[in-house]
């Protein structure tokens, strides 16, 4: 299982129906060592993207919820 950042707990009660079952299906199907961050500002702009999903050796990827 995936560590999601914040937990789920303190954080579903602003996300939207489609972001909650997001993170709920990324934080189950996910090996224990991605690590999920929801709504961190990024870049000089602040830019808020849904999850940005980190593997120690895959990679990054960010994803926007629509």
């Amino acid at each position: 299982m995936a560590t999601l950042i914040p937990a789920l707990g303190s954080c579903v009660s602003r996300m939207t129906g489609g972001e909650r079952r997001v993170a709920e299906r990324l934080e189950q199907k996910l090996d224990d060592d991605y690590l999920l961050w929801y709504d961190v500002p990024i870049g000089p702009r602040s830019a808020h993207p849904d999850f940005v999903i980190i593997h120690p050796r895959r990679g990054i990827l960010v994803l926007e919820v629509k």
